[in-house]
């Protein structure tokens, strides 16, 4: 942090720490959760709380998501899923903005995703759900004609729902 005092454009410094923290924190790569809430602790201190406000906000999304899963989780609409299905709601304001894809989702997928936006309403009446693609991971199991066996491919949710679409047709045009 001493070295913080010299920097000219701390506002340029925290949007792009906002924006690394956001890909660690949304693709679980942080290697420390509390060293991630220090360096937060101590940039408040530095440049006061309005800066500082959307990364404690981060932080505050991220727990409530997973207590909003674990309810989810022990509904019966989660008990019957055919696939692992997981969902992290963020509040738009706190975390940086994504680039939307309007991707046709296949239909094993959307009977997931009806399933929490349906589960979400319930809870929350007036908030709306919208689908961010942009940094999700996916592990898609694959078996190819011929092979022996599966073989996982790790991949962007984007790459999983275009795969997912060569299950039914082995061509599509664009």
């Amino acid at each position: 942090m001493g070295l913080f005092s010299f920097i000219i454009d701390k506002d340029l410094y925290i949007e792009v720490y906002r924006n690394h923290l956001a890909r660690r924190l949304l693709q679980e790569k942080s290697e420390d959760m509390e060293a991630e809430k220090q360096m937060i602790t101590n940039l408040k201190i530095n440049c006061g709380l309005q800066l500082i406000k959307r990364l404690e906000g981060m932080m505050s999304d991220l727990a409530q998501a997973k207590t909003e899963i674990k309810a989810y989780e022990e509904t019966n609409a989660f008990q019957q899923q055919t696939i692992e299905f997981q969902v992290q709601v963020l509040t738009t304001a706190n975390w940086p903005n994504y680039k939307q894809f309007k991707i046709p989702m296949p239909p094993v997928a959307q009977t997931h995703v009806a399933s929490f936006t349906q589960f979400y309403a319930h809870k929350h009446a007036k908030r709306t759900l919208t689908l961010c693609f942009s940094l999700g991971t996916a592990i898609v199991r694959m078996k190819l004609e011929g092979a022996k066996r599966a073989t996982d491919l790790v991949c962007s949710s984007i790459a999983m729902l275009i795969l997912i679409m060569f299950n039914d047709n082995k061509r599509y045009s664009v």
